[in-house]
């Protein structure tokens, strides 16, 4: 008997590995990627998660990824009223769950209702859901409520109160909140003030729906927290409900992800792949590998690889027509933290302006940038790309290269020839290339101010998780435009926004920022826009921008049709075609 035990034991192990390595059957499509943070849509910020999400569900509006033009999604049709405030959305009858159920009116309500809780992460998104009247209100109202609840005395009168606060949230909303739901095919939504972007807003993914049953049920008041916790299992395969033009069929994580058409989807035909598998590499250069030996499709982003300067030059000279070049609308920067103290407990030396101009003013990125990015992206000198917001907006010019300037505001917050600075943390995560740019920044923070830098890297969940909740001093970061204005990187820097890892709050910025978003004229709203631009860029920086993304992607374009190649970087699998 007791040989026994270890068979039995081998035996149990042989099976689940047999069953680990058990992989999909072979998709129309597959497709490289790296890895998924999360697929709750109302968590959701990094590009890949967002490219799932879109498989997923599908909101009022959708894009066209071709040419980022708004087209009509759950909603057929919409209305907008005189003030151009007031949005009458009419969903289509034969929008359905891929259980079957019908797509209400009611599943936006409750999707937005819980987004704006504060209980659920908060949502990074969250903001997008502020241009409604009275959204910002209910928020407050649920964290204020929350705070009460955990400051009372008697934990039992505290779960009693956690219990009648998630019964009330609902009565709350609709007594704060301008969404109306008229009857299960019209939602009304009353916006605080004009707003010509909305559309773009509503066909973005914060903004989708979820299944009411399922929420319902997955949905609890946590007995310790006294929030509601949504069980994370609910985008699990066996779990998920969708509205999307795929359903989850299996997800391995860290290893593959498998999605097939789903058949509830109101538009299902015109749905492409009908399968698509989408496999988990570590790295860019096992992703390559794997597609020049015919493992996947589609990888997206090989920038960083040390031979991607080759894959050009030999798609310039007309050797290789898979390599697809992309100018994005997005930024690679470094986020300063301008928290006054540190997650460490000591004093911030970024909460300086001063220390932050610097740290921009000692970079030459004209030398740096295109010496380390060899596929050369253009460098950048302002947040927002130039070029993808129009010829009326005036960029900000930066801070430039200026060592002697730097040195000097340097000496001016004290910390002359970097005494009494460092060592100052540079992080970044792993796998993507990123290492040798920050070594080249490190290097020169180092030469040209006298700083001591110490840099780690740290697995991308660890990573994001330390960023958001502001446990860096300098960390890199990165930010692709939602939609075609200036706010949706501006917004960014705002004390109310869930993706201001930088923690800035300066009430100049936010007066110029809510002064533009009341402002009729568009050519004022602009310069206001500019002007808000110019504290985070040179007089208070929030970031060290570097360039602006230039992406490639690898693809046979005699086999695969209908991936994007448009700056915003918006790709919809369902929306591709295998040509052979």
């Amino acid at each position: 008997m007791r040989l026994l035990i270890p068979a039995v034991g081998l035996l149990v192990l042989l099976l689940v590995v047999l069953r680990w390595s058990d992989p999909s059957p072979r998709a129309e499509l597959t497709v490289a990627y790296s890895d998924i943070k999360t697929l709750d849509p109302q968590l959701v910020s990094a590009m890949l998660d967002v490219r799932v999400s879109y498989s997923l569900f599908e909101g009022l509006c959708t894009f066209d990824p071709a040419t980022m033009a708004v087209l009509p999604g759950v909603a057929e049709r919409w209305d907008l009223s005189e003030d151009r405030r007031t949005y009458t959305f009419h969903l289509r009858e034969d929008a359905r769950w891929s259980n079957g159920d019908a797509v209400t009116a009611w599943d936006f309500r409750e999707a937005w209702r819980l987004a704006l809780m504060p209980d659920l992460g908060p949502p990074p998104y969250v903001g997008f859901l502020y241009f409604i009247d009275g959204a910002e209100a209910y928020g407050k109202w649920c964290l204020k409520t929350l705070m009460a609840i955990r400051e009372a005395g008697d934990d039992a009168d505290k779960i009693a109160m956690a219990k009648r606060r998630a019964a009330n949230s609902e009565a709350k909303f609709d007594e704060l909140v301008a969404v109306k739901v008229v009857d299960d095919r019209t939602l009304e939504v009353r916006l605080k003030l004009p707003t010509p972007y909305f559309l773009d807003i509503v066909a973005c993914w914060p903004m989708f729906p979820v299944h009411r049953a399922t929420m319902a049920r997955m949905t609890t008041v946590d007995e310790n927290s006294y929030n509601l916790h949504r069980d994370p299992t609910w985008v699990h395969p066996e779990t998920i409900v969708g509205n999307g033009p795929y359903r989850l069929a299996r997800w391995v994580f860290k290893r593959e992800m498998f999605l097939e058409a789903s058949e509830t989807y109101w538009n299902r035909e015109a749905v492409g792949p009908q399968t698509v598998r989408m496999v988990h590499y570590r790295t860019t250069s096992a992703a390559f590998h794997a597609y020049e030996t015919g493992k996947v499709d589609l990888v997206f982003g090989v920038g960083s690889l040390a031979f991607a300067p080759e894959l050009l030059e030999a798609q310039r000279a007309g050797e290789r027509n898979d390599v697809h070049e992309v100018s994005n609308f997005g930024t690679y920067y470094y986020v300063l933290n301008c928290r006054e103290k540190l997650s460490s407990g000591r004093d911030n030396p970024l909460a300086d302006a001063r220390v932050r101009q610097a740290l921009n003013l000692a970079l030459d990125k004209e030398e740096i940038v295109p010496n380390v990015q060899r596929i050369k992206p253009v460098v950048a000198r302002s947040f927002t790309p130039p070029g993808g917001l129009g010829p009326d907006y005036d960029h900000p010019k930066g801070l430039g290269y200026d060592p002697d300037r730097a040195r000097d505001l340097l000496a001016e917050a004290g910390y002359a020839g970097g005494e009494g600075l460092g060592p100052l943390d540079l992080t970044y995560n792993t796998n993507q290339g990123h290492g040798p740019l920050v070594q080249a920044v490190a290097h020169a923070w180092n030469k040209e101010l006298g700083i001591a830098v110490e840099t780690s890297s740290k697995e991308w969940k660890v990573f994001l998780a330390d960023r958001n909740s502001g446990n860096f001093t300098v960390a890199r970061s990165g930010w692709f435009g939602d939609y075609g204005d200036a706010t949706t990187f501006l917004d960014l820097f705002l004390p109310t926004n869930n993706n201001n890892d930088s923690g800035f709050d300066d009430e100049a910025y936010t007066a110029l920022m809510d002064e533009a978003a009341r402002e009729a004229d568009a050519g004022r709203r602009l310069e206001l826009l500019a002007e808000a631009e110019r504290i985070v860029i040179e007089e208070r920086p929030v970031m060290v921008p570097m360039y602006h993304y230039k992406l490639i992607h690898l693809f046979d374009p005699d086999r695969l049709g209908g991936v994007s190649l448009h700056p915003r970087g918006m790709q919809m699998f369902y929306r591709m075609r295998v040509l052979n």
